[in-house]
């Protein structure tokens, strides 16, 4: 990169040198996207985008949780903050939050949230507040329960994870 070549390129071209020296960080449209070959896939099969939340660099749970705080804090909610600071982080770092929120505040960040929002807007941000075990049980115990099935959810769930986590999934149930 010579003199004259921006920042924002310089950081480009350094995030798609990062993307070439591992095989399974892709460069997409919005940023890096991790690919990843499934284990018992036909040798030639394409590999498969899983998702595109990836750690967030810099992350820090206090500070994640105080945004949180403030954003239910007082009359209404901040709906942006919320869904910003829940969405944009792993699930793994999602629970390092709720700890760092019952840590700072001594509340449970479920029933703050709970209490602040409802409906389907509540169903979705309190599983993605869920541990992933205990939300890949609750999703197979809707696929299989009841009349019908979802094969293709019952297909995501039980394909496409390893054997540890699909024992994680057992303890939980």
């Amino acid at each position: 990169m010579g003199c004259g070549t921006s920042r924002a390129a310089r950081v480009v071209g350094k995030k798609k040198d990062k993307a070439r020296r591992n095989p399974n960080l892709k460069f997409g449209i919005n940023g890096p996207v991790q690919v990843t070959q499934q284990p018992y896939a036909p040798a030639g099969s394409p590999a498969i985008y899983h998702g595109t939340v990836l750690p967030l660099l810099g992350f820090d749970p206090m500070v994640a949780a105080e945004k949180l705080r403030e954003a239910m804090k007082g009359l209404g909610t901040n709906d942006d903050v919320l869904v910003q600071e829940i969405t944009t982080i792993t699930n793994v770092q999602r629970q390092h939050t709720k700890s760092a929120y019952q840590q700072k505040y001594q509340r449970d960040l479920v029933k703050d949230v709970k209490s602040e929002i409802s409906g389907d807007y509540e169903d979705t941000i309190l599983h993605l507040l869920e541990p992933s075990p205990e939300y890949d049980a609750w999703i197979l115990h809707e696929t299989i329960s009841g009349p019908g099935t979802d094969e293709d959810v019952l297909l995501e769930v039980l394909c496409f994870r390893t054997k540890e986590q699909l024992g994680d999934r057992k303890s939980v149930v």
